[in-house]
């Protein structure tokens, strides 16, 4: 398994920013875990990577549930006994709604979309999941 032997975890790594994160990480040396809760679209950004998916695990993760979390962290330890980065960008969207037309209902519940986002692999962190 050639690399530079840094391993970083990528939330959302079924598509988008997420993917391109990814595989940017992939090209540069990195061994990657592709965290997402769709593996079809995980095992297209491993075969996306091409030579470099020796190097990537697709591990089907749904970061608002503690046990997948759990999980995703497992795996890891047991390929790469390691984390360097973390990219957090597992995310879910709301449909769009001008600014002028939001209520505070609204308001709110797009930051707590964001806050699940954001938060929601934190505990597992400092749990010691990974030395």
């Amino acid at each position: 398994m050639n690399g530079n032997g840094k391993v970083g975890i990528v939330t959302g790594a079924g598509s988008g920013v997420g993917r391109a994160t990814a595989l940017t990480l992939l090209k540069a040396g990195y061994s990657i875990v592709l965290a997402g809760r769709r593996a079809d679209a995980l095992e297209r950004t491993v075969k996306e990577a091409g030579p470099a998916s020796e190097r990537a695990l697709a591990v089907p993760t749904d970061v608002t549930e503690p046990a997948s979390v759990r999980a995703l962290f497992g795996a890891t330890r047991a390929r790469f006994e390691r984390l360097d980065p973390l990219f957090n960008n597992a995310g879910t969207t709301a449909p769009g709604i001008p600014l002028a037309s939001r209520s505070r209902l609204e308001a709110r519940s797009s930051r707590s979309i964001g806050r699940a986002d954001t938060i929601g692999l934190l505990p597992e962190i400092g749990a010691g999941i990974l030395p």
